[in-house]
């Protein structure tokens, strides 16, 4: 079986903004869950109606108009997720979805208007994207790379299973090779990760999934012919050392991982159908396959969202996995980028940058000011109207008598 081109997993953990028609198409086992045909990015391109769409790795918007405006959230990078009031010029009051993001140490926000005429179509937006990302979450060890993790059952002393996978092998005598002596333990090849663990010391471990595992082959070392597989960039960059004897053993075992590897990049799987489907969602026969492409946004995908007083708590998740959760604002105004990034040299990043560590908390507020006829942002604390004018008066002064 010919071994497939290693394709890197970036669509769950980065933000591209703008992207080409060749970074919205679907990769290998990424499928659509649901889309909405009217939405507004109101952040960074107010006016602007796109389709918001949600796989199991990322959200999609992509203006209708001008496809070329469009944005890529990978679902790994959300830390916050709400509901929020906004205000804006252009719409008016209305309930909007709110996101906070983070990549690269870069914090992002996004907010999205539902255009839909439908009464609780924006509720059912976020309710529906929640669950998703509570799904995303769960399901890390289809995705990540984990070292001396609670993968054994420490009662039985068997390996933990993922909700759809199976175990193909078992082969004992397996030696890591990542010190001096060597740690002799077990490995077990599945139909989504590789596991390995010491005898002696179950929590001295490692689980790899196949989508994480840039190169596999054999090789002379110090120990003698081994087994070397290199995971990626994005796992760590790991080269990781197995020997197996006899020869001939470690050959076999060379062949059945090459083989059970290029079936899952084919088409991976990345646990979050999985979790949606036993938490109560329901895909009916028109869910998306993988081959979908930036072009093909348009096909219709229905789906049944079942037992919506069920749906998880996301923020509860977060709270637990990702120390920068943020909380949920209150009512908020919004001026928004402009629709179609107007202008040669407009950088579309600089509409979602938020505005620091607690850019939630501090997000506009206006007051009408009757002494002088204009709604102003709420001053800070510390500084009244009056103050401010004393500073243009004083500057004024020095200006007429230099």
């Amino acid at each position: 079986m010919q071994r497939q081109r290693f394709e890197s997993l970036w669509q769950d953990r980065d933000i591209r903004f703008d992207a080409p028609s060749s970074e919205l198409s679907y990769r290998n086992g990424e499928k659509l869950i649901e889309q909405w045909p009217k939405v507004e990015d109101t952040k960074g391109n107010t006016g602007e109606i796109g389709r918001l769409m949600v796989t199991n790795l990322r959200l999609i918007w992509q203006s209708l108009n001008k496809p070329r405006i469009n944005l890529s959230i990978g679902l790994g990078c959300i830390s916050t997720l709400t509901s929020r009031m906004i205000h804006t010029k252009l719409r008016g009051k209305n309930e909007s979805l709110y996101m906070m993001t983070k990549v690269n140490g870069t914090r992002y926000e996004f907010i999205f208007i539902s255009l839909e005429p439908i009464p609780g179509v924006s509720k059912d937006i976020i309710e529906m994207i929640s669950r998703i990302c509570k799904a995303y979450v769960q399901t890390k060890l289809f995705r990540d790379l984990r070292l001396r993790s609670a993968i054994m059952s420490i009662d039985q002393k068997q390996l933990k299973m993922l909700s759809s996978e199976q175990i193909y092998n078992v082969i004992n005598g397996v030696w890591n090779l990542s010190s001096d002596q060597g740690n002799l333990g077990t490995m077990y090849l599945t139909n989504i990760r590789i596991v390995w663990h010491a005898n002696i010391n179950e929590l001295f471990n490692i689980s790899l999934p196949f989508i994480q595992i840039r190169n596999i082959k054999v090789r002379d070392s110090k120990f003698g012919i081994a087994l070397v597989i290199e995971s990626s960039e994005l796992s760590g960059g790991y080269v990781l050392g197995f020997r197996v004897d006899p020869v001939d053993k470690l050959n076999a075992v060379y062949e059945e991982l090459n083989n059970l590897y290029t079936v899952h990049v084919t088409n991976p799987d990345f646990g979050v159908h999985q979790a949606l489907t036993m938490a109560g969602m329901d895909f009916n026969a028109n869910t998306t396959n993988n081959t979908n492409t930036a072009e093909e946004f348009d096909d219709p995908n229905s789906l049944m969202f079942m037992n919506r007083e069920n749906a998880g708590n996301y923020q509860e998740l977060l709270d637990e996995n990702n120390a920068d959760g943020n909380d949920s604002g209150q009512n908020t105004r919004v001026g928004g980028g402009g629709g179609g990034h107007s202008g040669n040299n407009y950088d579309p990043v600089l509409a979602y940058l938020a505005e620091g560590e607690s850019s939630e908390k501090r997000s506009h507020q206006w007051t009408y000011d009757p002494t002088i006829g204009l709604s102003i942002e709420n001053i800070k604390d510390g500084f009244t109207i009056e103050s401010l004018w004393e500073v243009v008066e004083n500057v004024n002064s020095t200006s007429k008598s230099s």
